[in-house]
């Protein structure tokens, strides 16, 4: 998976987040002007393409290094 793309992810960006956030199932900020985007892309530097790296980018950015992952919830 890593090293691919950078991916999308719902959680918009909050700069306290982390600071205020629940220990289960953090949902991200409610609101925000940056969305986050996780991991990295084939042109990342080491150690960037990983599952843990975390960034923000305005919704309307696009870049050929990020991309989305479709998926189901399973609950």
């Amino acid at each position: 998976m890593a090293g691919n793309a950078a991916e999308w992810v719902e959680d918009w960006f909050g700069i306290d987040y982390y600071a205020t956030m629940p220990d289960r199932n953090p949902q991200g900020a409610r609101q925000g002007r940056y969305k986050v985007v996780r991991g990295g892309s084939w042109k990342s530097a080491p150690p960037l393409p990983r599952a843990a790296t975390r960034s923000v980018a305005a919704p309307e950015q696009r870049a050929a290094t990020t991309g989305f992952r479709c998926a189901k919830s399973i609950r």
